[in-house]
């Protein structure tokens, strides 16, 4: 909002990278003129924003670099090597090297704690790769057969079956449907298919390159200024925005205060607890109310 406020002329593309959370929560201004979700998920959620035109809103999927991550030779029959490959944190490294063992995989890991630069040049070495989102399109690119797998769960084994679902969630967050388990891991891994695999990482190739993707972004550029200069502007609705999003932050950041009171009450030794629960009631009432 301070941008389109300092640039009063300038059209803008806003991007949710995420379909949770306060920081990726969309917002109409008359000045975007494109919407993007880079995934399902966060288009749905820009589209629950009733006041955002439906034809402003589009989805741009995650791409890879298919001239780094090149593919490597055949997948042997039986897997025999594995990968644990994430960016995030390694609170599930456990339970993954417990599936590997029954499954009789040796297990390397890249991650916090141990990162590579070219992972390029690593992800060849590796028959099954567990990972998310890019990290799981990396090396689906690269030929090697993907278990979905976080923290946070666990998805299926990438396969030309579900690839059309998996590919408009970027193979993130929202595939991770089944609870962390050594058993639904060993589920996956024994869904391995050498063949199907190689497919897989073909139609990546094909669909997902990077270059593609660069070139689909500067379109949608494109388009938001050739439509931004056939659009008649209202500054007194871009003015009433400004001030409605004003408003809500206004209101969130009035909630955070009071949120942290509430825990300061609930610090007071033998009488806290109650407090607490009187002014937190309070407060929802007063939030209910206000809006």
């Amino acid at each position: 909002m301070e941008a389109f406020l300092h640039f009063p002329i300038t059209p803008a593309v806003w991007v949710c990278h995420g379909w949770m959370g306060q920081p990726n929560e969309p917002f109409f201004f008359p000045r975007i003129m494109r919407y993007v979700g880079v995934d399902e998920p966060c288009a749905r959620r820009i589209r629950e924003q009733v006041n955002i035109p439906p034809s402003r809103i589009a989805i741009k999927l995650n791409a890879v670099d298919t001239r780094r991550f090149r593919p490597r030779g055949p997948l042997p029959e039986r897997p025999r090597r594995a990968l644990l490959f994430t960016r995030a944190s390694l609170e599930h490294r456990a339970t993954v090297r417990k599936a590997c063992r029954r499954s009789g995989l040796k297990l390397d890991i890249i991650g916090p704690g141990r990162t590579v630069a070219d992972p390029e040049r690593v992800l060849g070495g590796y028959d099954i790769v567990f990972a998310k989102a890019r990290c799981a399109l990396e090396a689906m690119a690269g030929g090697c057969a993907v278990v979905l797998c976080d923290a946070a769960g666990v998805g299926p084994m990438v396969s030309s079956r579900n690839f059309d679902e998996l590919r408009p969630l970027n193979f993130g967050f929202a595939a991770l449907r089944d609870p962390l388990s050594a058993d639904g891991l060993c589920r996956q891994i024994a869904a391995y298919d050498p063949g199907d695999a190689a497919a897989v990482g073909s139609r990546v190739r094909a669909e997902a390159g990077l270059e593609a993707a660069a070139q689909g972004w500067l379109q949608l550029y494109r388009e938001a200024i050739a439509e931004f200069q056939a659009t008649t502007r209202d500054t007194d609705a871009e003015l009433r925005a400004a001030a409605a999003y004003l408003a809500r932050k206004s209101w969130e950041s009035r909630m955070v205060w009071e949120r942290e009171q509430l825990q300061k009450l609930k610090s007071i030794p033998l009488i806290g607890g109650g407090m607490h629960r009187i002014a937190h009631h309070f407060a929802k009432k007063i939030q209910h109310g206000g809006r």
